[in-house]
């Protein structure tokens, strides 16, 4: 069970590095206007795998009686990340910063991880 979900992270993982790597280095964030909403997706699925491998590890308990737990950590990742492009972008006077966009992004952290939580449903219990 803990195997599979330490895979799920690797790939998921390399995933982002490459993607986000591709991005800073084609400029693909300023010049594909949705590319960020595959890896807030992306990133609310690895956040969401990884709670669950850690609270597995240190609990020993299925992941069902969880689901509530990790939705709430999950939001409270994307949260707290908006949070942090809000002060890069008043620190550096970018004021690209929107409302919209901070909601879609943690629409998508949230679809990542409930996208997750069905992988588990279908691939631990």
């Amino acid at each position: 069970m803990k195997r599979i979900l330490e895979v799920e992270m690797g790939i998921t993982m390399a995933i982002l590095f490459l993607a986000n790597s591709g991005a800073h280095f084609f400029y693909w964030y300023s010049t594909i206007w949705w590319f960020d909403m595959p890896m807030h997706f992306t990133g609310g699925y690895f956040v969401a795998i990884a709670l669950v491998y850690v609270l597995l590890k240190a609990r020993k308990e299925k992941p069902l009686p969880m689901y509530l737990k990790l939705f709430l950590l999950v939001l409270t990742v994307g949260f707290l990340w908006e949070v942090y492009e809000y002060a890069f972008d008043v620190y550096f006077h970018n004021n690209l910063i929107m409302v919209l966009d901070s909601f879609s992004d943690l629409c998508f952290d949230m679809s990542g991880a409930i996208t997750a939580f069905f992988f588990i449903d279908t691939h631990m219990l």
